[in-house]
C-alpha cells in the first residue's frame, strides 16, 4: 500500500510539473537562427540580419544600418568567423522556456579563438529572436 501511495504521490508532481515544450526541436531552431544571423553578417545582408534581432535590439539600434555598424566595430568575430562550434545550449532556470543561452566557439579570421553567448528569447508571437551576444577571447590562436 505504501508503494502504491508513493507511486500515485510521483505521478501527481510529474502532471503538476510543466513539460518543456519540444527542447530538441528549439534548440535546433535557436542554432539555425544564430547561424542564419551570420551568414547575413557574412554576405552584408543587414536588413536579414536585423530581422534576427529581438524587437527591443531593433528599437535601440532603429534600422539594420546601425545594426550592422555596431556588429562590424564590436563583434568582429562573429561578423566574418573563419569556423564555428556549436555548445551545448542551456536552458537557465527560473526563465522557464522563453530563454536559451547558446555557446559557440569561433575560431575568427585572423586565427584567434573566442566564445560567443547568444541569449535567445521565445517572443511573444512563439518566435524566437536574439536579444544579445556576449564575447570572450580565449587564450591562443588557430594553426
Amino acid at each position: 500500500m505504501r508503494n502504491l501511495v508513493l507511486a500515485f504521490a510521483c505521478l501527481a508532481i510529474l502532471a503538476a510539473t510543466p513539460a518543456r515544450a519540444d527542447t530538441a526541436a528549439d534548440e535546433r531552431t535557436v542554432e539555425t537562427l544564430i547561424r542564419e544571423q551570420i551568414a547575413a553578417f557574412g554576405k552584408d545582408d543587414g536588413e536579414r540580419a536585423f530581422t534576427y534581432a529581438a524587437p527591443d535590439i531593433q528599437k535601440r539600434f532603429g534600422d539594420p544600418v546601425s545594426f550592422m555598424a555596431m556588429v562590424r566595430k564590436s563583434y568582429a568575430a562573429v561578423y566574418r568567423p573563419k569556423s564555428l562550434n556549436f555548445l551545448q545550449p542551456s536552458w537557465p532556470a527560473g526563465q522557464g522556456e522563453g530563454v536559451v543561452l547558446q555557446g559557440v566557439e569561433i575560431t575568427d579570421s585572423s586565427g584567434g579563438f573566442w566564445v560567443a553567448t547568444y541569449q535567445v528569447e521565445r517572443q511573444t508571437d512563439g518566435e524566437w529572436r536574439i536579444v544579445g551576444c556576449a564575447l570572450r577571447r580565449l587564450a591562443g590562436m588557430a594553426t
